[in-house]
C-alpha cells in the first residue's frame, strides 16, 4: 500500500508541477540575484538569451533598445557567448540591465524553451505570470498593454 501511495504522489507531482515548477525555478533565480528593494519598483523582468530563435532574440534586443529607460522593466541577458559582441550590439544601461554571466536564469528555463526570450511579470515581489516570446506568442505585446 505504501508503494502505491508513493507512486500516485510521484505521478501527481510530475503532472501538476510542469508549469508551477517553472515558476518556482524562476522565482529562486530572481531571489538569488535581486533584493526586495530591487524588486519593489520592477513590474517585469525580461530575460534574453544570447543564442536561440534568431528573430525572437533580435526582437527582444530591439525591445530593450526602445525601453531601456523604463525603470518598471529590468532586462537580463543570459547565455552570453561573447560579452564583447553583446556590448557591440546593444548599449548596456547599467540601471536597467543585469548580465547573467553565471547563467542563473538559463538554468531556470524549461530546456525546450531556452531558445526564447521570456517575460516574468512581478507583483508583490513574486512572479505572477510567465510569457515566452516566440513566433507564436507576443510576450512584449502583453507588457505594452499593461504599461499603457
Amino acid at each position: 500500500m505504501k508503494y502505491f501511495i508513493c507512486i500516485i504522489i510521484a505521478i501527481l507531482q510530475i503532472s501538476c508541477s510542469i508549469g508551477v515548477n517553472d515558476k518556482i525555478k524562476f522565482q529562486y533565480a530572481v531571489r538569488e540575484v535581486f533584493s526586495d528593494v530591487d524588486l519593489n519598483n520592477i513590474d517585469y523582468l525580461v530575460i534574453i538569451p544570447s543564442q536561440g530563435c534568431g528573430g525572437c532574440i533580435t526582437g527582444a534586443e530591439n525591445y530593450y533598445m526602445e525601453n531601456r529607460k523604463n525603470r518598471k522593466i529590468k532586462f537580463i541577458f543570459t547565455n552570453i557567448i561573447s560579452m564583447k559582441t553583446l556590448k557591440q550590439k546593444i548599449n548596456i544601461d547599467p540601471h536597467s540591465v543585469f548580465l547573467d554571466k553565471d547563467n542563473i536564469f538559463l538554468t531556470a528555463y524549461p530546456v525546450e524553451k531556452q531558445i526564447y526570450p521570456v517575460v516574468l511579470k512581478l507583483k508583490n515581489l513574486k512572479i505572477t505570470a510567465i510569457y515566452f516570446q516566440s513566433p507564436e506568442s507576443d510576450a512584449f505585446g502583453k507588457i505594452k498593454k499593461s504599461l499603457l
